[in-house]
């Protein structure tokens, strides 16, 4: 949700400056933007409990970085995230024989992208989810992390884990309290 917040708030900011100078503001769609959510939000994704690598272009970066992390934190399986175009330089040959599920975040825009390395990334044992977005890229973050956030939680369904399962310590409970 912070990020979802950041997101908006910096682009409120952006439209304000791009006002202010007279320039052309990023259309706000908010009736499409939850019109998008909504329906991904009722999509059912390919959730496995094993290795999950969330593929990226462009401006669904943060969003694969994120997705990387949540499910590690969420699903309890390894994840990782690499640029569409960078996991071809040799990370392919590590996943090739092995079960993976991949998430890929693009847009429209990026479709001759993912077909380009679609044949030398993915084989036919790898789950594959395209999570693509026809909104304009700047927006097309809200849907993308619906998307990832749906893909989450049904992972946690197919194995049948809820929140409260997952074992926290006291020593990792707050990650961020480092004294400098």
């Amino acid at each position: 949700m912070s990020y979802v917040s950041a997101h908006m708030a910096l682009l409120k900011w952006v439209n304000f400056q791009l006002k202010s100078t007279g320039k052309d503001e990023i259309n706000i769609d908010i009736d499409r933007i939850l019109n998008k959510v909504n329906n991904a939000i009722s999509q059912k994704y390919l959730a496995f409990p094993e290795f999950t690598t969330f593929l990226y272009a462009g401006w669904s970066q943060s969003v694969a970085v994120e997705g990387a992390i949540k499910v590690n934190e969420c699903m309890l399986v390894d994840s990782e995230s690499y640029e569409l175009k960078h996991y071809s330089h040799g990370k392919h040959f590590v996943s090739y024989n092995k079960p993976r599920t991949y998430n890929v975040l693009c847009h429209t825009q990026d479709l001759d992208l993912v077909q380009l390395y679609k044949g030398t990334i993915f084989e036919p044992h790898h789950h594959v989810n395209i999570m693509l977005s026809d909104l304009a890229p700047e927006v097309a973050v809200f849907e993308w992390m619906t998307m990832m956030l749906k893909y989450i939680v049904d992972g946690m369904s197919a194995v049948d884990l809820e929140l409260e399962d997952i074992p926290v310590h006291n020593r990792i409970r707050i990650p961020h309290g480092f004294k400098y």
